[in-house]
């Protein structure tokens, strides 16, 4: 594997990992999903926008989830998030490594 690569591969698993940090530490609701809700013993679903950070119980209200079942995210909320924490550090370690091999030509 050339040294390009090398930083590319530590570019995109350092940014991978902060931006997953921050991401499931602050609650930051980007990510499209649904709620539901048991009140008098009737079930409701509804479209919420959701952060990681509900999934491990950090910045959660007591009187926000009060009612609240379970949440989940929806498959656009799952694309949403892979693009986050995958995509945009995949792009910076590609234009990387692209930047670096093509410097060593010239």
């Amino acid at each position: 594997m050339s040294a390009a690569a090398k930083k590319s591969l530590i570019v995109f698993i350092v940014s991978s990992v902060i931006v997953g940090i921050v991401l499931c530490v602050l609650p930051v609701e980007f990510f499209t999903g649904e709620v539901t809700w048991t009140v008098n013993d009737a079930t409701v679903t509804t479209d919420h926008n959701l952060s990681l950070s509900y999934f491990f119980g950090l910045g959660l209200e007591g009187s926000d989830v009060e009612h609240a079942d379970s949440f989940r995210l929806t498959g656009q909320g799952w694309m949403l998030a892979f693009i986050f924490i995958f995509g945009i550090p995949g792009l910076i370690a590609y234009r990387m490594y692209i930047t670096t091999s093509s410097s060593k030509v010239e």
